[in-house]
Order: structure tokens, then C-alpha cells, then sequence
């Protein structure tokens, strides 16, 4: 008996099965007990042919779960996975490609079998033989189609660029994680002469400002030349945050009077509206009383307006936080302008909020 530690079967992310077919193609098997078995190596050549996805998985012949399903998740690689993840994504539209193609190719050998049977009298011992290559170029249209659909419905849910993106970013700050730098907080001198690992005293060396800037620069932007809506101007850095700190600090409590002339506005219309029960006015009166109305209605319904663009804004943010933030970079900034000059946003304005 051979030995199945080296066999296993080839399934797709339906749990269907597959088996090789006279001309030695990939086709789904009715059944498990149908499906065939190969060795890793036959399987893994199968499946990752080209710049095929890996829309499929192997099952060791002594196994019941597909390779990648973790018992422990510490088990898992993330880079190795984010990064097949990046890569499928990269693939769909070429692998769709490919699906599309392979489906015309079948259509096409449908079309061939109908217009036989239309063109020729068939005897039953052809009946049969012909029954038989239909039914297995529609089910191998199936197939290519439900493939087609699945790799469809996961670049339209998960599989988008945007996403594609998100893991790129998420590799980085993995690997990030091989160089972080601990600061002590209050006991510096325990950590005196110690490189944080035995393989990277180079870790112990501070990056200056420039050096981290850079750094940055590098880990999240790739050196492309793109216009942005700052080029070519002469920017004021220092009134942009001024007015970053001006907008965090009041934009609360802006909300909070807008509210409040919201109610003043409804009180107004609803007097105005109370008066009309009561007076008969003639063609000028009602006239000014219409158009009062009309500019009470207007107004209100432009700070509605403005409320929730603000609130669905602000909803995303924490003011104080932001305000805090920029209050230090603003102090940062008139330092490096003036650096002689005393700080020019104190401790109290950079913890505190206007209410």
C-alpha cells in the first residue's frame, strides 16, 4: 500500500472535490470517494499554475481540514498571509480573465455538439456518446462559472484594491516590529550599555529628527512625483495650525449654539405661526408674514444642514486629543521660528479645551 502521507486531494473553498479527466483537466468529482488523489507536489504544480490564485487548497490524504486552517493561531504567519492576500487581489482581473476564456473555449464545444446533432442523424449507439460529452462540458461550464462567481464575489466584498492597500500597510507595521526602540521612563540608568537584543545593537543608536522624518517619509510614501493641492503655493504652515487649534478647541461648542439657535428659530416660527390663528391680515401683512416664515424655514434647515455635516465630522474625531495636538505642534512651530522666544502656547492651552 503506498504510502498517503505524501497524497491529497485537491478541494476549492466550496469544499467541492476534484478529480483529472480524460485529458488530464482539473474537473470537480461528484463525491469525495470519486475525487482523485495526487501527491503534493502533482497538486501544488496543478493549483498554482501560472499566475493562478490560490482559489484552491489540498487536503492530506489522512487529513480532514485544508492546509493554512490553524489548530493554534500562533501558528499563522501573517506576513506569509498578508502577502497572499495582496497577490489574489493583484490576480483577480487576470485570473477572471482566464475563467472568461476557458468558459468561451467549452461554449464553443457545446455549440459544436448542438449544431452536430442539428446537421446529422445520430444513431442511439451515438446518442449516448454524445449525451455523455455534454453533460460533461456543461458540468466543466458549471464549474468555470461557479469560479468565476467566487472569485467575483470576493473581489467585490473583500478582495478590493483599497483592502489590498490596507494589508500592504499592515506588512509594514509588522516589520516594524523587529526594530522597535524601548525609552525608559523613569530608570534610563538600568539600561545603560544594554542593547535591547543580542543581534541588533543598532538599536541603541537615536535617530535624529531629520533621520526619523525620513524614515517616516519612506515607510509611508512611495517616491512618485504627484501634484497635491500644497504644490506650488506658498503655504503658511504656522496659520494652518492656528487654525487646526482654532477649529478643535471651539468646534464643540460651536455645535452646541447652533443647537441652541435651531430651538430660538422654532420658538419664532411657531409664535409666527400661532398669530396667524388669530389676526386677518391683509394682502401686504400676510405677505411679510409669509416671507418671515420662509426666511426663518430657510435658515433653519441651512444649520441643520451645517449640524450634520459637523456632527458626522466630529463624530470621527476626538476634539480634545486633536486640539491638544496641535496646540504642541503650533508650539513646536513658533520655535522654530522664533527658537529665542519663550513658548507661545502654554501648558494650560495645550491640556485645556475652550468649552
Amino acid at each position: 500500500m503506498s504510502d498517503r502521507s505524501n497524497l491529497c486531494y485537491i478541494i476549492d473553498y466550496q469544499r467541492n472535490y476534484y478529480r483529472t479527466d480524460d485529458n488530464n483537466q482539473l474537473v470537480m468529482a461528484e463525491s469525495k470517494e470519486a475525487a482523485e488523489v495526487f501527491s503534493h507536489e502533482e497538486a501544488n504544480e496543478r493549483i498554482n499554475k501560472g499566475r493562478k490564485p490560490k482559489f484552491y487548497a489540498t487536503i492530506d490524504a489522512t487529513e480532514s481540514k485544508p492546509k493554512g486552517v490553524y489548530d493554534n493561531m500562533e501558528e499563522i504567519d501573517w506576513l506569509g498571509y498578508l502577502s497572499t492576500f495582496r497577490f489574489v487581489v493583484a490576480s483577480l482581473d487576470q485570473y477572471k480573465s482566464e475563467l472568461n476564456e476557458a468558459l468561451s473555449q467549452v461554449d464553443m464545444k457545446i455549440c459544436d455538439i448542438m449544431h452536430y446533432v442539428e446537421l446529422y442523424d445520430v444513431c442511439e449507439q451515438e446518442n449516448a456518446g454524445l449525451i455523455q460529452l455534454l453533460k460533461e462540458c456543461r458540468l466543466e461550464r458549471r464549474r468555470i462559472k461557479d469560479e468565476w462567481l467566487c472569485a467575483d464575489y470576493f473581489q467585490n466584498s473583500i478582495g478590493t484594491s483599497q483592502n489590498a492597500g490596507k494589508a500592504k500597510e499592515a506588512m509594514k507595521q509588522i516589520k516594524k516590529l523587529d526594530s522597535r526602540h524601548y525609552t525608559p521612563r523613569q530608570l534610563p540608568e538600568l539600561f545603560e550599555d544594554k542593547p535591547e537584543s543580542e543581534n541588533d545593537t543598532a538599536a541603541m543608536i537615536q535617530m535624529t529628527h531629520e533621520e526619523t522624518a525620513l524614515k517616516r517619509k519612506e515607510d509611508t510614501m512611495e517616491y512618485t512625483k504627484q501634484d497635491t493641492v500644497y504644490d506650488g503655493k506658498n503655504n503658511d504652515w504656522r496659520e494652518f495650525a492656528k487654525k487646526q487649534v482654532e477649529f478643535y478647541g471651539s468646534i464643540k461648542q460651536y455645535i452646541s449654539n447652533q443647537h441652541i439657535r435651531v430651538e430660538e428659530l422654532d420658538a419664532r416660527i411657531e409664535e409666527a405661526l400661532q398669530m396667524t390663528e388669530n389676526a386677518n391680515y391683509n394682502v401686504a401683512q400676510a405677505y411679510k408674514v409669509l416671507k418671515m416664515l420662509k426666511d426663518l424655514r430657510n435658515e433653519r434647515k441651512a444649520i441643520l444642514t451645517e449640524l450634520q455635516y459637523l456632527e458626522e465630522m466630529v463624530s470621527y474625531f476626538d476634539c480634545e486629543a486633536m486640539h491638544n495636538a496641535y496646540c504642541y505642534c503650533l508650539d513646536l512651530i513658533e520655535r522654530i521660528v522664533a527658537p529665542d522666544a519663550e513658548a507661545t502656547v502654554t501648558e494650560t492651552e495645550i491640556t485645556g479645551v475652550t468649552a
